[in-house]
C-alpha cells in the first residue's frame, strides 16, 4: 500500500507521454519501491482522473490578458 503526501500547493504541469495539462497534488511512496511517484489530476473522457507518473514536465508559464 501506498503512502501519498498530499502537496501544501498544487503544481501545473505537462503530463510525461501525453503533453497534456496536469496538476500535481502529492507524493506516493511505496515501502516496496524507494523511487516516489507524483500524483496527477487531469481530465479523461470519463472525467477527472488521478494517476502515478514517475516525472512530470514543466508547463509554460501562461500570459495574463
Amino acid at each position: 500500500m501506498s503512502n501519498v503526501i498530499a502537496l501544501q500547493t498544487q503544481i501545473k504541469a505537462l503530463h510525461p507521454s501525453t503533453g497534456k495539462q496536469v496538476t500535481v497534488v502529492g507524493i506516493a511512496t511505496s515501502p516496496s519501491s524507494l523511487d516516489p511517484k507524483l500524483v496527477v489530476l487531469h481530465r479523461g473522457p470519463h472525467g477527472i482522473v488521478a494517476e502515478l507518473v514517475d516525472y512530470a514536465d514543466e508547463a509554460p508559464p501562461t500570459v495574463a490578458a
